[in-house]
């Protein structure tokens, strides 16, 4: 587990009822409003005005995407046992561990 060391501070501190309210307590409510602001600040910038926007707009004809010509189900050629071999199960196990 990646977090398993944080895990004895935050124990401590919620056993010991002084430090629980006065350090956790505090620390948690600090985190979680820093966490609540942060999706507001990141990335952000000033809009344009309607005008500034409309001469900034994108020039020349507009293409459509391309047509598959096909919509639904369709069923997968090679067997599984195939489709084992072709994929790089890799990254799967970097993301679930």
């Amino acid at each position: 587990m990646l977090d398993a060391s944080r895990v004895a501070g935050v124990v401590s501190d919620l056993l010991d009822d002084d430090r629980a309210r006065r350090c956790f307590a505090g620390t948690n409510r600090a985190e979680q409003q820093r966490l609540r602001e942060q999706p507001r600040t990141r990335g952000r910038s000033p809009l344009l005005t309607l005008d500034k926007a409309r001469a900034n707009r994108e020039s020349g004809p507009v293409r459509r995407p391309a047509h598959s010509g096909f919509t639904g189900l369709r069923a997968v050629q090679p067997d599984r046992t195939t489709l084992r071999g072709i994929i790089d199960w890799q990254f799967f196990f970097l993301a679930w561990n």
